[in-house]
C-alpha cells in the first residue's frame, strides 16, 4: 500500500489487491423454488413441460418418473435435495414445472422447479472453499434483475441422489 499526505488537503491511500477471482458467464436457466432463485445452465437443459397426471408414474414402489413422448426421466423435487421447505414451495406434481436435463452418460431426469423466469446470461462466482464440497452448486449469480441465485451442477445433483456415479 502507497500513501501520500498534504497537511490541511487530507490523504490519499493506494492498496493494489490480486485478482483471484475467477468468472465464468453461462447461458442458464433462471427457476424459483419457494422464494428462492436457482440457475440452472441451458447446456445441461433439454426441454421443460408441465406435468399432467397421465405423465406422472410410480414404479419400484416410489420412485416417481415422468413419461415425456415414451421416455421415462426421474422426478427430483428440488425443493427437498436442497432443504427449501415452506408455504411458497409447491407440493403437487402438476402444480409445478419439470425442467428436463441431461447428465453425463446420458442420464437424465425432471427436476420439478415452481416457476420458471427464463433463459439468460449470467456471470458465475466460485463460492469458495467453505462449500467447494456440495457438488450440487456450481457458483452463485446476481441475475440481471438484481435477486441473488445459486447456479446448480445437475451432474452433482444426479450424484448426489444416486442417478449417476461421481467420476473418478
Amino acid at each position: 500500500p502507497n500513501a501520500a499526505s498534504a497537511v490541511g488537503k487530507g490523504s490519499t491511500f493506494t492498496s493494489l489487491l490480486p485478482m483471484t477471482v475467477t468468472l465464468t458467464v453461462i447461458d442458464g436457466l433462471v427457476a424459483r423454488i419457494g422464494n428462492q432463485f436457482y440457475i440452472i445452465p441451458l447446456s445441461d437443459v433439454r426441454e421443460s413441460v408441465k406435468p399432467t397426471p397421465e405423465l406422472v408414474h410410480i414404479i419400484k414402489g416410489s420412485q416417481e418418473v415422468l413419461n415425456v413422448r415414451g421416455e421415462l426421466h426421474p422426478i427430483v423435487r428440488l425443493n427437498q435435495i436442497l432443504g427449501i421447505y415452506g408455504p411458497e414451495v409447491i407440493d403437487e406434481i402438476t402444480d409445478a414445472t419439470a425442467v428436463l436435463v441431461s447428465g453425463k452418460r446420458g442420464k437424465s431426469a425432471a427436476f420439478l422447479v415452481d416457476e420458471l423466469i427464463g433463459p439468460q446470461s449470467v456471470v458465475v462466482k466460485d463460492l469458495g472453499k467453505e462449500v467447494a464440497n456440495i457438488r450440487c452448486l456450481q457458483g452463485g449469480s446476481i441475475p440481471g434483475d438484481g435477486r441473488v441465485g445459486l447456479v446448480l451442477r445437475v451432474q452433482g445433483v444426479l450424484e448426489d441422489i444416486g442417478l449417476s456415479q461421481p467420476e473418478a
